[in-house]
């Protein structure tokens, strides 16, 4: 689910504010193990920007592909891997 913060932005398909929001310099003392809005906060915004390049609304296949083809950098990737 994405944080509450972020949906009015990505419904209108406005990134910019979210975007400012760079791991550049950023130091994150305070997110631990398995913290996933940053990771998708990061899908969603490559997710938006497919879907308006392509014209088709965001679906499982296009999620799918974004998480393939779009890996998070490591400074902001908290997720736990099984």
């Amino acid at each position: 689910m994405a944080p509450a913060w972020r949906q009015p932005y990505l419904s209108r398909m406005d990134d910019q504010p979210c975007r400012r929001v760079s791991p550049d310099g950023l130091t994150l003392d305070d997110m631990r193990e398995g913290e996933v809005s940053l990771t998708d906060l990061w899908f969603g915004l490559h997710e938006q920007q497919l879907s308006k390049a392509e014209g088709r609304p965001v679906d499982e296949a296009m999620k799918k592909h974004v998480r393939h083809s779009f890996p998070p950098p490591a400074e902001i990737d908290f997720r736990m891997s099984t």
